[in-house]
C-alpha cells in the first residue's frame, strides 16, 4: 500500500471516529479528542 493511501485511510478513519463521537454524545467527543491531544503531546 502506498504511503498516500495509508495516510488517506487513516485520516478517513479518524474523521469517522470523531463524527461518531459527536453523534453519539458530546462527552464522548471530548474524551476522544482529549486522548488524541494527549497522544500528540506524548
Amino acid at each position: 500500500m502506498s504511503n498516500f493511501w495509508q495516510r488517506a485511510l487513516t485520516g478517513l478513519l479518524f474523521v469517522i471516529v470523531i463524527a461518531g463521537g459527536i453523534y453519539y454524545h458530546p462527552f464522548s467527543y471530548f474524551a476522544i479528542f482529549f486522548l488524541v491531544v494527549i497522544a500528540g503531546v506524548y
